[in-house]
């Protein structure tokens, strides 16, 4: 009769409570039926609370949608307004490591909801379409879906992020994101943009270049002028119609330098720090001219100096360069 079809169970939601049906629960969601068929108070009261949902209370909007799903295995309740709730509500996925899992065996979240995937997609959708194109509502779609487990809808806003990334750090906008969150962002820009950010010069081998021409008397290879030992080294002369001396570090590719470390102390002949010093610092600029990086080297003999260069260069080569003779003990590009 129809006191059959009354609601006989009640879900509380925070100070909200919903009356519905035990038996439809049960069967849409192992969470509900674990509830109601076991010892605990919610087989004897049959009010069952959820205490799974952080942070504000979802609005009555979003659990009627969850219910409403339960009920019909409809979505047609979930909007752009409240799918971040029903998200909530339904719980963080918790799938297993293996990544080529289908939709088919996700976890149903914390109600263990029986087909789970078709709500979490209209979610997701419904959520992204809320966001339109807009940067700050994609960030916050990635705190949320960060802090909900939802690792689907979370790549997606991650790939908005990292493509806005430059204008949302421009303005701050960043500054939303917990610590281990910004970390992922990081990283996903470094590996999005690895062939676009050239990578510190520190530790990379470059190629070594004397011109015009080398002074014999010296190594003049890379391993010479990176070792410690300042009296080995490399050494360029200039020529008949050609009066600077230079020496060039080439690069595979553009690299960041912000610092050289830079000594002689060579006991071959006369070359000694007179033979460095006055030398100019350069790169090469994408119009394939050197241009001045500001600054000019002075350095003592047997003492290794550092240089903060004005700004950080990027380029794929540097340069010394002097008129009539160069020699250098040690460079280093940092």
């Amino acid at each position: 009769g129809r006191q059959d079809m009354a609601p006989d169970c009640r879900v509380v939601v925070g100070e909200d409570m919903y009356l519905a049906h035990s038996a439809i629960l049960a069967a849409r969601s192992d969470f509900f039926q674990a509830a109601f068929a076991s010892d605990m108070v919610e087989r004897a009261s049959l009010m069952v609370t959820l205490h799974h949902v952080q942070g504000d209370r979802p609005r009555r909007e979003s659990m009627l949608a969850l219910l409403h799903f339960l009920y019909t295995g409809k979505t047609s309740k979930v909007n752009g307004s409240n799918a971040m709730e029903v998200l909530a509500l339904v719980g963080g996925e918790q799938t297993s490591s293996d990544d080529d899992k289908d939709d088919s065996s996700e976890s149903g979240g914390y109600l263990q909801l029986h087909d789970a995937a078709s709500l979490r997609r209209a979610c997701e959708a419904a959520a992204e379409n809320a966001a339109g194109h807009d940067e700050d509502a994609f960030l916050t779609l990635l705190v949320q879906a960060h802090g909900l487990g939802a690792k689907r809808l979370k790549e997606r806003a991650m790939r908005m992020t990292v493509h806005h990334f430059k204008e949302l750090a421009l303005r701050g906008a960043l500054e939303v994101l917990p610590g281990a969150l910004l970390t992922e962002v990081l990283r996903a820009v470094a590996v999005e943009y690895d062939r676009l950010l050239p990578s510190a010069a520190k530790g990379l081998r470059w190629e070594l270049s004397v011109l015009p021409a080398p002074d014999s008397r010296l190594d003049n290879t890379y391993e010479a002028v990176i070792s410690p030992d300042l009296s080995c080294g490399a050494g360029a002369c200039g020529s008949v119609g050609c009066s600077e001396a230079s020496l060039v570090a080439t690069f595979q590719q553009p690299v960041r330098v912000r610092r050289i470390r830079i000594g002689v102390d060579l006991t071959c002949g006369d070359f000694d720090a007179a033979r460095l010093n006055g030398s100019k610092f350069q790169y090469l600029a994408k119009s394939g001219a050197w241009q001045d990086a500001g600054v000019s080297i002075f350095v003592d003999d047997r003492v290794v100096r550092e240089i903060e260069l004005p700004q950080v260069f990027v380029a794929k080569a540097f340069r010394l360069v002097r008129r009539q003779r160069l020699a250098v003990g040690l460079l280093v590009f940092e």
